[in-house]
């Protein structure tokens, strides 16, 4: 096994943000503050950094204009079927504060990890 898959990271949770930002991309839930390190796996950072660009220039979220965004940006594995899988994640807003602080957490993990294993390389 890889070090890449021993890092600290939490598929459904990365999930459950998208599909919040997808179906809340007005910010009423507080997501801006999110960055791309919270997202460990590449669709999931890929999708995100598409959401956002979207939202940058004002255009309409949905899982169209995010796969239109991915192609446009050189991205074709993302299918429109895992971005509607994505949407249709089970989660609920309610649960947005406990979302944000597991992908924190794990990104905290993450740097934890890659600081000790800089340090294990000094000569």
């Amino acid at each position: 096994m890889s070090k890449q898959n021993l890092l600290p990271s939490s598929k459904a949770t990365e999930y459950a943000i998208l599909s919040l930002m997808m179906k809340h991309s007005d910010n009423r839930l507080g997501l801006k503050e999110l960055t791309e390190e919270y997202f460990y796996h590449l669709d999931c950072l890929e999708t995100f950094k598409a959401i956002r660009k979207l939202e940058q220039s004002g255009s309409r979220v949905s899982v169209n204009t995010i796969h239109d965004k991915l192609e446009e940006n050189g991205i074709k594995h993302i299918t429109l079927e895992m971005l509607n899988t994505v949407r249709l994640h089970v989660c609920h807003s309610d649960n947005i504060e406990e979302y944000k602080a597991v992908l924190e957490d794990k990104m905290l993990r993450r740097k934890m990890v890659n600081t000790g294993e800089s340090i294990k390389e000094i000569p």
